[in-house]
């Protein structure tokens, strides 16, 4: 029975690692971004993953920290497994008052409302958790996609007076 028990006390740890990632509290988003890319790129050598980041990890809101990291998850995997893309770029950058956090292949594309609307829980689920995530944080959600053309999900964040001080 203990070795039963000590087994789903890693297999729960590892999924709340997978969730929340420890090197998030200790280092701050944007080495787990670079961790992340990483540990993605090992897991799936044919595509390859670019960052480009140009803010400083003062300037991200804690909360806001977690949900960049669960879009960047979740849209690497959704390219992993649907967009047969060779490259991924993944931007964080701050312009004036506003976070922008972005994910851009070179995979097949799709056509947005063949997998339903990204608002409809159901289909597209991936993309719908994403966008609710984002607005559940302040922030704005869009998806741009096309059949051979890649697909861009992009992220916006307006920082006010407190989360800036």
């Amino acid at each position: 029975l203990l070795p039963l028990i000590q087994g789903a006390i890693e297999e729960v740890r590892d999924i709340y690692m997978g969730l929340r990632p420890s090197i998030l509290d200790d280092l701050g988003i944007i080495a787990t971004i670079n961790w992340y890319c990483r540990e993605f790129h090992n897991a799936y050598p044919d595509i390859r993953v670019e960052h480009s980041v140009d803010i400083e990890e003062n300037e991200i809101p804690d909360g806001l920290k977690i949900v960049i990291f669960r879009v960047l998850q979740e849209g690497l995997e959704n390219v992993a497994r649907h967009s047969q893309a060779g490259h991924v770029h993944v931007y964080l950058l701050k312009k004036n008052t506003d976070i922008e956090f972005s994910l851009q292949d070179d995979g097949v594309g799709f056509q947005p409302d063949e997998v339903g609307p990204v608002d409809h829980p159901g289909q597209g689920m991936g993309l719908s958790s994403m966008k609710e995530r984002v607005e559940l944080a302040g922030g704005h959600f869009a998806l741009q996609s096309g059949s051979g053309s890649g697909t861009l999900v992009q992220t916006s964040y307006t920082l006010r007076e407190a989360d800036c001080a």
